[in-house]
């Protein structure tokens, strides 16, 4: 039998995170922890905003009603009828004492390569236009390999000219659905083509595939999915809609099913960023665990808070590095 248990975690920001489909100066997060008699290991709930995770669900309710069969762990818990986020915890914490018990890496025990860092981009919220230089000093972004720009609203143009001024590396757009139809899409991207922009991140509403089609055949930047990506699989018409896709632990709800997605995007000859919603370093390192896998990174979501509870990894230069395991008065497995 296996114990389980879930412990919230409330998280200040350093600053105020905007994006379009909100703003939030603190996360709660959740962290669920699973023992057997020696060993213990850890998994992570993160959603987007407090608000979006207020509205949707109560995760500790949700978990005190699995807590009896948990225990027993008596079904498969990657294929809960839960929210992704807690099916992810749930199922990743499970893979990461499975993992130790065989004394490999979550990585090597997937069938993986590890990876001991990854380069990440940094994400800036959405700021008014005189703010975003400031910004970009007072946090010292330059050493980062690319910047990615929240943008939505009138200032959408204008905020990534702004970064452009300041940051003279490359550029990554991420819209969350700020534009209503492929036409002011197009307008958006045509005022910014001049900049070093790599990929334009989720644009338009998640569903409106035959708004994509068109965007994507006329965009002169590559666009990627986020929000259309949830836990479901990635079918070969996608090929129509987007170039590229951003695979977020979170939303796949399990690495099984985003190592699915990975395959699926390969097969249609998708691009694959491995990304990740405000998290602590725990979630971020379970996302590292396929690191091996991806194209590009979006992994600083653990970078936006004052003080990570779990301290497991590193940034040096834009990079992000695995801390050796300090290790615990129960033999644990902190990489779930």
């Amino acid at each position: 039998m296996h114990k389980w248990s879930i412990k919230e975690h409330n998280l200040p920001l350093k600053y105020t995170w905007k994006i379009t489909q909100g703003q939030a100066d603190f996360k709660t997060n959740y962290v669920v922890r699973v023992e057997s008699e020696y060993m213990f290991a850890l998994g992570e709930v993160a959603g987007v905003t407090q608000a979006e995770i207020d509205k949707l669900y109560d995760i500790q309710a949700i978990f005190a009603a699995l807590q009896t069969n948990l225990d027993r762990a008596s079904f498969p818990l990657g294929t809960l009828q839960i929210p992704t986020s807690l099916r992810f915890a749930l199922s990743s914490a499970w893979t990461a004492l499975l993992a130790l018990q065989q004394k490999v890496t979550v990585s090597s025990f997937l069938g993986l390569a590890d990876v001991p860092n990854a380069p990440t981009c940094y994400a800036i919220p959405i700021l008014p236009t005189k703010e975003i230089g400031p910004f970009i000093e007072r946090h010292n972004l330059q050493r980062f390999p690319v910047l990615k720009i929240k943008v939505g609203g009138s200032e959408a143009a204008a905020s990534c000219h702004e970064v452009a001024r300041h940051f003279k590396g490359p550029l990554w757009i991420d819209a969350n659905q700020a534009f209503a139809d492929h036409n002011s899409a197009l307008e958006f991207l045509n005022a910014i083509k001049n900049l070093p922009i790599e990929l334009v991140e989720q644009p338009l509403p998640r569903q409106a595939f035959s708004e994509y089609r068109k965007l994507k055949n006329q965009s002169p930047f590559p666009i990627f999915a986020d929000e259309s990506l949830q836990d479901q699989d990635i079918p070969k018409e996608w090929s129509q809609f987007f170039d590229g896709v951003n695979i977020k632990m979170m939303k796949s709800g399990s690495y099984q099913q985003a190592l699915l997605q990975i395959e699926q995007a390969r097969d249609i000859g998708m691009k694959v960023m491995l990304g990740c919603m405000v998290e602590t370093s725990l979630g971020i390192s379970a996302a590292l665990n396929l690191a091996s896998l991806a194209d590009c990174f979006d992994l600083d979501g653990f970078l936006y808070l004052e003080k990570d509870p779990f301290d497991l990894l590193t940034e040096q230069n834009g990079n992000i590095y695995r801390k050796p395991n300090r290790g615990s008065s129960k033999r644990g497995a902190p990489f779930s």
